[in-house]
């Protein structure tokens, strides 16, 4: 989900953006989390699951899922990752993550079981994996163009069972590129062969959502909530946030789980269109709740010591404003904090 553009009445100030440095550790403010299921959708616990930036090792150290099958990382740097996640009687899975400081990262994998492990692949079938990989690193680097012919380059040598998981691949690529009705299309295909894919409903869900047909989205997600699926009850909670209907949202935000967190995605875009609307103190409830389930997001920060000048709190929006350069010195907005600070 995008960040809204957010109205400055306060102050008319350059925007300065700050160049990217290189890292050199792995350490960061970024995050993900996933879940390990069979290939029928069902969790795994007790998967390892190893995360590396660069070389092997270099990283956390590798942690086990939990009986849901999820798993999840803190303080990892922006980058392009690799991961390994095995589980004894399973075919281990590799591949590529793009990890972001600024949004979560989700990564849900399908292992098979060792008794299916293919035979050594032939030549045909092993330039296919060859090109598979290859198509996730473009997508990690944002080529997805270039990833989705990779993609479906390989689609005709897969077997019946891994043809749907790399037409998904395709399926994310138009995401990506905001191409709803190519996702959809592709995800009809995809769901005809797995009609439960919790993450292909998932999808198929946000590019509804994003359409503007949120009453669909919310239908192919109820069930799964229904079931106990949190990531699914999650969605339907962003869908209605970003389509303004707060009530009904509020309604199943109080079926999460105690200490589950609303996407601060979401959160942030309602608190931004009350800003824009001038509703200062409901904008403020929204950021103030993001803060709390998100203390080490500068974002956060950002935008709520806006909403705090505006109501003419000069002292919370400069804490607000030193917050943010305190977590994140080289964020795009730093520049305009300190510029604020400078000028309050």
């Amino acid at each position: 989900m995008k960040t809204r553009t957010f109205t400055i009445f306060a102050l008319a100030l350059a925007v300065v953006l700050a160049s990217a440095a290189v890292a050199q550790d792995w350490k960061g403010r970024g995050r993900v989390q996933g879940q390990v299921l069979t290939k029928d959708g069902q969790p795994i616990e007790g998967a390892t699951v190893t995360l590396y930036f660069g070389e092997p090792g270099h990283g956390p150290e590798a942690i086990k899922t939990k009986k849901n099958g999820k798993w999840g990382y803190l303080g990892l740097t922006g980058g392009n990752w690799n991961f390994v996640i095995e589980k004894d009687g399973y075919v281990a899975a590799e591949g590529q993550l793009p990890i972001s400081e600024f949004k979560p990262a989700s990564l849900v994998i399908n292992l098979r079981p060792a008794e299916e492990a293919a035979a050594p692949l032939d030549e045909e079938a092993q330039e296919a994996l060859s090109g598979i990989q290859k198509a996730n690193g473009l997508l990690a680097q944002g080529q997805y163009a270039e990833a989705r012919a990779l993609y479906q380059a390989a689609i005709p040598h897969l077997d019946d069972e891994s043809r749907p998981l790399v037409e998904r691949g395709v399926a994310q690529t138009y995401l990506l590129e905001e191409n709803w009705d190519a996702a959809l299309s592709t995800l009809e295909q995809v769901l005809a062969a797995l009609p439960e894919d919790l993450e292909s409903l998932k999808m198929k869900a946000q590019a509804l959502g994003h359409k503007g047909d949120v009453d669909a989205a919310i239908q192919t997600l109820d069930q799964l909530a229904a079931a106990g699926d949190v990531a699914a009850l999650q969605l339907i909670i962003n869908l209605l946030l970003d389509a303004g209907r707060e009530e009904e949202a509020q309604a199943y935000m109080a079926k999460l789980p105690e200490g589950t967190k609303v996407d601060p995605n979401a959160l942030l875009n309602t608190g931004i269109d009350k800003y824009n609307a001038n509703e200062l103190d409901s904008a403020l409830s929204y950021f103030d709740r993001a803060a709390q389930e998100n203390p080490d997001l500068p974002d956060v920060y950002y935008y709520r010591g806006l909403a705090y000048l505006a109501k003419g709190d000069v002292e919370a929006a400069k804490a607000d404003f030193q917050k943010l350069l305190d977590l994140a010195p080289d964020h795009p907005k730093a520049g305009e904090a300190k510029e604020f600070l400078a000028a309050l």
